[in-house]
C-alpha cells in the first residue's frame, strides 16, 4: 500500500522540492513523494549517535505539520545537544532586527537570545526522509554547524558554503571535535565563499540532497561583506537569491530532493515581502 503526500499545502515552513518531474498536488510547485505505510511508522535507528533513540520511537513521522513542542521531539533534541552541538557558536556577532517597543524587543530577545538557531531533529528528519543512504548533501547557506554535523553523523558527506570567516571557524572547530570523538561517519567540510560564486564551480548533478536555511533578508545581519544577502536591498537580494536557488538545483542529481527552510519577512512598513513565494518561483 502506498500513500501519496504533499508536504507543502498544510502551511509547513520547510519546502521540499524534487529535482526532475513528479506527481503534483494541483500546484505545479508542490510535488508528491509516495511513501509506504512501513516507511511512515518504522524509521531506522541512528547508529552513530547512541544517545539518540529512533525518530519513530519519539513520535517524529513525515507528516505535513511537525510538532517540535512535543515531548518526544524535545527528548531527541536534548540527546543531539548532549553530543556537543552548539548552534549559536560563530553567531555571537550577528545583529538582529530590533522591533519598535520595549515589550516587542523583550519578546524577541527571549527566543534563543534573539538569534536564530537550527533544530537538529529537523535536520535528522529531513536527511532520514529525503536523502538516500550515504547520499551527499549540499548546503549553500551553512551559517551554523548543525546541518553539517548531523549529516556527517548519519553518514552523509556534506560540503557547506558560507562567507563569514567567524562562522566558518566555529563550524570547523566543532567539526574537528566531533571527528576526534568519532561522531562523524562521513566527511564534513565547509567552503569559504559566496554561494553565488562557489556553486557554479561544483560539478552539476553531483549531490543527492540539499538542506539549507537562507538569510531572511535583513532580519539578521551576518557580516559587512557586500556579497552578504543580508546586506542587500530587496530587489538585488531577490535576484541573487533566486540565482542561488537555481544553481543549487543544478548541482542535484536527477530525481533528488531539496529542502529550503524559510519563513516570511516584512518591509519597513510592515508589509510581507513574499520570501516564501520568491523561493517557490525560483
Amino acid at each position: 500500500m502506498r500513500r501519496p503526500q504533499c508536504f507543502h499545502c498544510q502551511g509547513a515552513s520547510a519546502f521540499t522540492f524534487r529535482a526532475g518531474s513528479g506527481t503534483t498536488c494541483g500546484s505545479r510547485h508542490h510535488v508528491y513523494r509516495e511513501v509506504t505505510v512501513n516507511e511512515l511508522f518504522d524509521l531506522p535507528t541512528v547508529d552513530r549517535a547512541p544517545k539518540v533513540d529512533s525518530l519513530a520511537a519519539n513520535g517524529v513521522r513525515p507528516f505535513s505539520i511537525l510538532r517540535a513542542d512535543r515531548a518526544g521531539w524535545q527528548t531527541r533534541k536534548h540527546a543531539w545537544n548532549d553530543l556537543g552541538l552548539d548552534s549559536r557558536a560563530g553567531r555571537e556577532h550577528v545583529s538582529t532586527y530590533s522591533p519598535v517597543g520595549a515589550w516587542s524587543q523583550q519578546v524577541m530577545t527571549s527566543i534563543n537570545g534573539g538569534l536564530s538557531t537550527f533544530d537538529p531533529v529537523l535536520a535528522e528528519a529531513c536527511y532520514t526522509w529525503y536523502a538516500p543512504p550515504g547520499g551527499s548533501v549540499i548546503d549553500p547557506f551553512a551559517g551554523c554547524s548543525v546541518r553539517g554535523l548531523v549529516a556527517g553523523n548519519l553518514g552523509h558527506p556534506y560540503p557547506g558554503i558560507d562567507l563569514s570567516p567567524v562562522q566558518l571557524d566555529a563550524n570547523r572547530d566543532q567539526g574537528d571535535d566531533w571527528a576526534t570523538r568519532d561522531l562523524l561517519a562521513a566527511p564534513v567540510t565547509w567552503l569559504d565563499g559566496d554561494a553565488a560564486e562557489v556553486l557554479p564551480t561544483l560539478p552539476a548533478g553531483s549531490f543527492d540532497y540539499c538542506l539549507t536555511c537562507p538569510p531572511y533578508h535583513t532580519l539578521e545581519h551576518y557580516t559587512t561583506d557586500p556579497r552578504d544577502l543580508s546586506r542587500m536591498r530587496w530587489k538585488r537580494f531577490a535576484r541573487v537569491y533566486q540565482a542561488i536557488v537555481a544553481a543549487t538545483v543544478e548541482r542535484l542529481a536527477p530525481d533528488r530532493f531539496m529542502t529550503w527552510v524559510v519563513g516570511e519577512v516584512r518591509d519597513g512598513h510592515g508589509m510581507l515581502r513574499g520570501l516564501v513565494q520568491l523561493t517557490i518561483e525560483a
